[in-house]
């Protein structure tokens, strides 16, 4: 009679006759205790969207955010893990836009897994009610308040109609757009070619005279005026209307 060996694992063997043998064998290495349990990639998404949702709102303002995680490779296989996902930001990313989550396990069989995001934060933002020409200075009518993706808006955003009002555009601008501090300047207090009143001062006392302005100035702006005294061209602050501080020493 033929005797069959087996070796089960590293060191051991299993001695059987014929079919019987082959049988237990069968039995004792069954699929069922062989196959490795995966960790579903459902849980680890929602462990990072869980994340993304509880942190604090990036605006005060904002009214809803939206969360759009990538989707894992599904060749993608992590060991099942016993214990509840920890799951962070990568680096010092603000929660805005793309994004890196690190979902990890700790647990016997430790991992790290790299997540993207696409993070969406919507605010009330100043939007043209209306086409608006250029050179003209916004009012009320002009600006509505509308919800935006804050994430898309990288030349910047103003989220009260306050703080554009009075403001120049620079150039024309359609109905429904975001208004940007690129499409928008101060007015001018000084015009080139007015005649304003030059100002020099020092702690103990302060001197005016008349001068011809060589270029455009909104308020803080620093522009060329010609006295036209001497005719000598200085630079100078615009400070108020039609006035422009020099240093002393000019």
């Amino acid at each position: 009679m033929n005797i069959l060996i087996f070796k089960t694992r590293p060191g051991k063997t299993f001695a059987g006759q014929g079919l019987i043998g082959l049988l237990c064998l069968l039995l004792m290495s069954s699929p069922t205790q062989a196959q490795t349990t995966w960790e579903p990639h459902d849980r680890i998404v929602r462990s990072a969207t869980e994340y993304l949702n509880s942190l604090p709102p990036l605006d005060p303002r904002q009214t809803h955010v939206e969360i759009k995680p990538a989707r894992l490779d599904a060749r993608l296989k992590l060991p099942a893990c016993g214990a509840p996902l920890q799951s962070q930001l990568m680096g010092q990313q603000k929660p805005l836009g793309r994004v890196i989550v690190e979902v990890q396990c700790e647990s016997e069989k430790p991992w790290k897994v790299r997540l993207p995001a696409q993070i969406s934060v919507f605010v009330p933002v100043a939007v043209t009610s209306k086409p608006v020409a250029r050179n003209q200075k916004l009012s009320r009518s002009d600006i509505i308040l509308e919800d935006r993706d804050i994430s898309k808006l990288n030349r910047g955003y103003y989220s009260k109609k306050d703080e554009v009002m009075g403001l120049i555009t620079r150039h024309q601008i359609r109905s429904g757009i975001v208004i940007d501090p690129g499409q928008i300047r101060p007015p001018y207090l000084v015009q080139r070619g007015q005649t304003v009143r030059i100002v020099a001062k020092t702690p103990t006392y302060e001197v005016a005279m008349h001068g011809k302005a060589l270029s455009n100035g909104a308020l803080g702006e620093v522009v060329r005026v010609k006295n036209t005294k001497s005719n000598r061209v200085v630079e100078g602050m615009v400070t108020a209307q039609g006035v422009i501080e020099i240093a002393h020493y000019q």
